[in-house]
């Protein structure tokens, strides 16, 4: 393996096990817009993947996740006004499956109750391709949390410019549910809690996490 390739799978590696052992439940929630850029590096820029192939292995990543299913198969798509995935566990307590629905007052209907979390099998490329948020009818996939959070929220850069794009029409939509005030009330950083503690709980990176480095 060349010099920058070694270098390559020990960053990577030892990024994992920040989020292993930093990322548990008592994790001060800011932590997780601060260190984002960990994400941006193993996911949005592809390194996880590269040293997964580095260290000699064929098969794509997999992992266990909470997914949106229940709701995008289930729920009438106009009436949801939010719906995140969810997963991590902050405090002894689990954190998944948040939504909030649209009623119909004429009809006589209640808010939605929460459908069961439906935990799934993905591989990497599915989980940070298939939507973990849902705004307004706005589909948000992991890559995108992830590059609003290091790009807009401090994690790399502070910016809170907009334009008509369509990734920063999406951040708009994410605008609306950040919450500059007050950490705790902020869904943001329990997705990207999520995002950390379901990577490092699967059985594939923990085997790339035990390599002597």
């Amino acid at each position: 393996m060349q010099a920058q390739d070694a270098y390559l799978v020990i960053t990577v590696v030892n990024n994992l096990r920040y989020l292993r052992d930093k990322w548990n439940q008592n994790v001060a929630l800011e932590n997780t817009i601060r260190n984002s850029n960990i994400l941006r590096m193993l996911l949005v820029e592809g390194n996880l993947e590269k040293a997964w192939r580095l260290c000699g292995y064929t098969y794509p990543i997999r992992l266990r996740a909470i997914t949106l299913t229940n709701v995008l198969n289930k729920q009438e798509r106009c009436r949801i006004l939010t719906a995140i995935a969810g997963g991590a566990q902050y405090k002894e307590v689990i954190w998944a499956m948040m939504t909030v629905s649209l009623t119909d007052e004429e009809e006589g209907e209640k808010p939605s109750s929460h459908n069961p979390p439906k935990v799934e099998e993905l591989t990497l490329d599915q989980y940070i391709r298939i939507p973990c948020m849902i705004i307004k009818e706005i589909d948000i996939n992991r890559i995108e949390l992830i590059k609003y959070v290091a790009n807009k929220l401090g994690g790399a850069h502070l910016d809170f410019t907009r334009s008509n794009k369509p990734l920063e029409q999406k951040f708009l939509a994410l605008d609306s549910l950040h919450n500059y005030q007050q950490i705790d009330k902020n869904v943001i950083p329990y997705e990207l809690l999520s995002i950390g503690q379901e990577l490092i709980n699967s059985k594939h990176i923990q085997r790339l996490m035990k390599r002597k480095v």
